[in-house]
């Protein structure tokens, strides 16, 4: 074989390595899959915003957190908004549902350096963490819009809502790319249905600090058509590869009759709304975009052999 072809070849393959390499990642000179990178990348994320959190004076509570991921809240706070449970919260922080967020992207067709949207719920944060890993680890740009209000035992501290915790995995680089804007939450991403009404003026003010753009709708119509319209130009005009559903807000749900019957996991064909407002679920699958929903969590996690409220070795957290 011709030395120039050779030479072309290894220049080839040494690039293809360091791709691999920045993608999945090393453990101790063997390469690691993108489910075991997405598993590492999570257990990352979780030390540190364990870390932010207690640093930022709201301290674990390993009776209601025992893995000590400073991911659970607390039962009832201004920012809630409706009732969780938390033993699924708790099965949500599970390293492994990073890996298994790996499997159905690929299961939908992306591939490194695809564009996925999607919508993150403060009541889910162990959800949200794992679908950032996942992407980091398959060397995907994901554009998220997040809703900051949550429900019993999510991110529902008034002062480290999830903007507060994806801001220190962007500041401390563990995840490139997330969340593009944040909203109220709650019913028409307005804040309605929060117990308490200064719950509202903290929710805007954890907006405001997040530094990220704030969406403000009128209506439900308004509240899915300001995502799509932020996604949109954040990518470009193109569609993306897949659309991510964490938790079950009312702009991703919308209000068609079978919003609450929408099946957890993958969904590729495309889902009528014969009648109401179309949330960004029925939006995406009408658009031809595989649809990833992720609530039901007991459900999803037999189905994925992930364990129910188990407990996992975090590692090392840096000061506190």
């Amino acid at each position: 074989m011709p030395a120039a072809v050779l030479a072309a070849m290894a220049v080839i393959a040494v690039g293809a390595y360091a791709w691999w390499g920045e993608q999945a990642g090393w453990d101790g000179g063997r390469a690691m899959t993108a489910e075991e990178a997405a598993q590492e990348i999570m257990l990352r994320g979780m030390r540190a915003i364990a870390a932010a959190r207690e640093a930022a004076g709201f301290p674990i509570d390993r009776r209601i957190d025992p893995n000590g991921t400073g991911l659970i809240g607390v039962e009832w706070s201004i920012i809630t908004t409706t009732l969780g449970n938390l033993e699924a919260k708790r099965t949500a922080t599970h390293p492994a549902w990073a890996g298994v967020v790996v499997r159905w992207m690929r299961e939908a067709g992306v591939e490194p350096g695809d564009t996925v949207w999607a919508a993150f719920s403060g009541s889910f944060p162990g959800l949200n963490l794992a679908v950032l890993a996942a992407a980091e680890a398959m060397g995907v740009r994901l554009l998220a819009v997040s809703s900051l209000g949550a429900s019993t035992w999510g991110a529902n501290l008034p002062g480290f809502t999830w903007a507060a915790m994806e801001a220190v995995l962007r500041q401390q680089g563990i995840v490139s790319s997330g969340s593009v804007a944040v909203t109220l939450g709650g019913d028409e991403d307005r804040g309605i249905g929060l117990l308490f009404e200064e719950g509202v003026d903290a929710l805007r003010e954890a907006a405001r600090a997040s530094g990220l753009r704030f969406l403000e709708p009128e209506s439900l119509e308004q509240a899915v058509a300001l995502r799509l319209q932020v996604l949109e130009a954040e990518s470009g005009g193109r569609p993306p590869a897949l659309f991510i559903n964490v938790g079950g807000s009312h702009a991703s749900l919308g209000s068609c009759p079978d919003s609450e019957r929408w099946p957890a996991g993958l969904t590729r064909e495309a889902r009528p709304c014969p009648g109401g407002v179309p949330g960004m679920l029925h939006v995406m699958s009408q658009r031809g975009v595989p649809v990833l929903h992720l609530l039901n969590v007991r459900e999803l996690a037999v189905l994925n052999g992930i364990p129910i409220d188990g407990r996992f070795e975090l590692g090392p957290v840096s000061a506190r």
